[in-house]
């Protein structure tokens, strides 16, 4: 029997990473997913060991929650850390190339483990009422109405190092979080909107007959080029009895003077896009911000 994914005892159950209710609400049981090696894997199969007490009783509060749309954003962000964090246990079994299993996992395991003794640590003590998070929420976190309309389902996972995942909800909402930003990127973008009327003139420039599947992509890579522009994100974590804090967050946001087209092609591969896009991103800024 192999060990519970949060917390090491017997995993006697099977935790489905994208939740039944909502593998329901978008018809998804037979429909497949795209793991990080290409290959696809029907959204029922893509599960993971986890104790009774983990999957029925630490989780189940969460997940109510999330699923009625009562969840705070300190409650989607861990919600949506769970499916990042089982999707990046996933990633570090899967083969690079299926072909030659010999050339090792596609995530080794090095990456595939960074950040969770933190995530270990948080899980551990979820229905704690007294636990606290510093900042909360611990990262930024989006609920915007879908502009696409078209009731469909899309998710994008983006592992190390970026950590960021969208996923599509009921009542025609999407979910967007970045997890290692401390909030930053959602202070960035309000800060630059604040005149304009807010963060929901933002989504207004995103067109309204986009897909929600390409939709999520293009929010997710918005997104995550805002992360990479901040040049004072402070990552150091302390984890203690009563909470997991954050290193002191800076009172003044500073961004990289050079953008590099490596980071901004690994980003655009990650949320499905191809190399030309991350050239006509790169190409689109000014020169003196091309590195």
């Amino acid at each position: 029997m192999k060990p519970c994914v949060f917390c090491e005892q017997p995993g006697d159950t099977k935790e489905h990473i994208i939740p039944r209710w909502l593998q329901r609400h978008f018809d998804l049981k037979d429909q497949n997913l795209q793991m990080i090696n290409k290959t696809k894997n029907q959204y029922c199969r893509v599960i993971v060991p986890a104790c009774k007490k983990c999957n029925s009783e630490i989780f189940s509060r969460l997940e109510s929650k999330v699923r009625l749309g009562m969840a705070t954003e300190q409650e989607y962000y861990l919600w949506a850390l769970k499916i990042r964090y089982c999707l990046s246990v996933i990633d570090s079994s899967l083969p690079e190339d299926r072909a030659k299993p010999e050339k090792g996992p596609m995530l080794l395991e090095q990456f595939s483990t960074i950040g969770h003794d933190v995530i270990k640590h948080a899980f551990k003590h979820l229905i704690e009422d007294k636990f606290f998070f510093m900042p909360y929420p611990f990262g930024s976190v989006f609920i915007i109405k879908n502009p696409s309309q078209d009731e469909g389902f899309g998710l994008v996972d983006v592992s190390h190092p970026h950590w960021a995942l969208t996923i599509a909800l009921p009542n025609n909402r999407i979910l967007s979080v970045i997890f290692t930003d401390r909030g930053l990127v959602k202070r960035s973008l309000q800060e630059q909107y604040k005149s304009k009327g807010g963060l929901s003139i933002l989504w207004k420039e995103f067109e309204k007959s986009t897909p929600t599947g390409f939709f999520s992509q293009h929010l997710t890579f918005r997104l995550l080029l805002m992360q990479y522009q901040l040049s004072n994100i402070p990552y150091g974590v302390s984890l203690k009895k009563n909470g997991v804090y954050s290193k002191k967050l800076p009172n003044k946001l500073k961004y990289r003077e050079k953008l590099k087209l490596p980071v901004i092609s690994q980003i655009a591969e990650f949320c499905g896009f191809s190399k030309e896009v991350a050239q006509d991103v790169y190409r689109s800024l000014p020169a003196n911000y091309r590195g």
